[in-house]
């Protein structure tokens, strides 16, 4: 043993140092690489976590990004080349620290996504550009992280052991370390100046915990008209547990996604598919209060009695669920956390916390289209706001469901409004029917002749900050669930009053 602390462990067996990471601290990280430096027999360095995610490390995201970053670049220039070993999700400062190794291999599991879930802060954003040549703006599969260059390697589960010895016996026979091109060590100032203002101007936000289904006391669930549930199911079975579904064929057609995205292979899921019955007991039980779109869902937990209502938000790309609370609102909660949700406990009805906002977000789009303004351009404004441009977002989920979650929308579900948003042969017809539902308003962009006073560029302007004014004072949690981009406003926040801000 070379070195030895509470969170790492470094060990050596031949000419092949094996660093076994489980919740470091950067620091210790920087003691540990040192102590490689100084060792006059180690040829190569192999980073690895203690658990599969413990390169989802949680534990980085307090740590000082000065010292982070001289630490990450304390390791990139060891003489030896240097390899990451990931076995399960990689998130944040531990995907930074991947990307400061030589190379990467990536076990192909269910829940190995790999990405960022915050902005970089220990030149990650330099280290990613000279690998792909872009940002990586969600996480990836093992796979299409291998496809894109982010790893070098992926497989399956099963031939892990394998692939990472059959790496390791060709850096043995020539160790060299990976160069990076010329063009990426031109632009790593520019890159880390982005991403330190970046860092300056975002949001401190709460450590994301993931759990494992083997933390669960639930090892199977059952779906009784649950059409809303059928991603959760998914995501379950991916993990190793048992789903009793009404409707196979609809976790059948989900299942093809993962597979498509490399997270399985045809032999896994095959397997998978033997796990989904349609007959048999569970342990809970998820059934849909009514038949309407992304209805309250009870979930009932043996052995207790009182079930817990669940609202699932409309967003396939929203890991946000509700709970009421409850005696069994804990075990759920877990077990949501464990295929990578986000719980969030209500006292009352789960109304969906993101209703209100997207409430006041699609309105005023419509109203917007209802003035006159061209329906591209308020698509076009509304992504520096959202994820989803608002009339597309309304167009591609239907504005039955839409309407099932902001009632005020059905009026224009029983026009047939969303036929004629996206039809380019029609682009007038939805501003005279949504005209037509809300009044023709003051129609601030034309002049009294009817043509158009104003420019695209004082267009986009007009419509960011309408856009924007419906949503003041949104709660950032609810904004992220709700794919609402919340930017702060003012003077560039100072490292100090940051510290500041989150001590408090």
């Amino acid at each position: 043993m070379l070195y030895e602390t509470d969170n790492l462990w470094l060990e050596s067996a031949g000419r092949i140092a094996t660093l076994w990471l489980n919740g470091a601290g950067v620091g210790e990280v920087g003691r540990a690489v040192e102590r490689v430096r100084a060792h006059p027999f180690v040829e190569i360095l192999v980073l690895r976590g203690a658990h599969p995610a413990a390169f989802d490390v949680r534990a980085f995201d307090g740590d000082d990004p000065f010292e982070g970053r001289r630490v990450l670049k304390q390791l990139e220039s060891l003489p030896i080349p240097t390899l990451a070993y990931l076995e399960g999700p990689c998130f944040n400062r531990g995907l930074e620290l991947a990307l400061a190794c030589d190379y990467r291999l990536a076990a192909a599991t269910p829940d190995a996504w790999i990405g960022f879930d915050d902005a970089p802060r220990w030149g990650g954003l330099a280290r990613i550009r000279g690998l792909v040549g872009r940002q990586i703006d969600k996480p990836l599969t093992a796979r299409e992280a291998r496809d894109v260059g982010l790893v070098d390697h992926a497989f399956c589960e099963r031939r892990a052991k394998i692939e990472l010895r059959t790496w390791l016996d060709r850096l043995e026979d020539s160790p060299r370390k990976r160069r990076q091109s010329w063009f990426a060590r031109r632009r790593t100032p520019y890159w880390d100046r982005i991403e330190w203002e970046q860092f300056l101007r975002s949001e401190p936000t709460e450590p994301m915990v993931r759990r494992s289904i083997s933390e669960s006391v639930v090892e199977s669930i059952e779906l009784r008209r649950c059409p809303q549930a059928v991603p959760f199911a998914v995501e379950f079975a991916l993990r190793g547990g048992t789903v009793i579904a009404d409707d196979r064929k609809a976790i059948l057609e989900r299942l093809t996604l993962p597979r498509l995205r490399g997270r399985v292979t045809p032999l896994e899921l095959e397997r998978i598919w033997n796990r989904v019955k349609a007959e048999g007991r569970a342990k809970l039980v998820l059934e849909s209060e009514s038949g309407a779109p992304y209805a309250i869902a009870r979930a009932t937990l043996v052995p207790h009695s009182q079930p817990v209502r669940i609202g699932f938000s409309p967003f396939e790309d929203s890991a946000s669920v509700e709970l009421t609370s409850g005696t069994a609102t804990t075990a759920i909660a877990k077990l949501f956390a464990s295929v990578g949700y986000e719980p969030r406990i209500v006292p009352d009805t789960p109304a969906l916390a993101v209703r209100p906002v997207l409430a006041a977000y699609w309105d005023e789009a419509v109203r917007l289209v209802a003035e006159g303004f061209p329906i591209d351009l308020i698509d076009g404004a509304g992504r520096s706001i959202s994820r989803r441009p608002p009339l597309r977002a309304l167009d591609e989920m239907g504005m039955d469901v839409a309407a099932s979650l902001v009632p005020r929308l059905r009026p224009f579900a029983d026009a047939g409004l969303r036929e004629a948003f996206y039809h380019s042969d029609r682009p007038g017809e939805a501003n005279a029917l949504a005209g037509g539902m809300l009044g023709a308003g003051p129609r601030l962009m034309e002049a009294e002749d009817g043509e158009i006073e104003a420019d695209a560029d004082s267009m986009r302007s007009e419509i960011e900050r309408r856009l924007k004014a419906r949503l003041d004072d949104v709660d950032p949690a609810v904004a992220r669930a709700a794919g609402i981009l919340i930017a702060e406003s003012g003077d560039k926040l100072e490292v100090a009053d940051r510290s500041r801000r989150k001590a408090a």
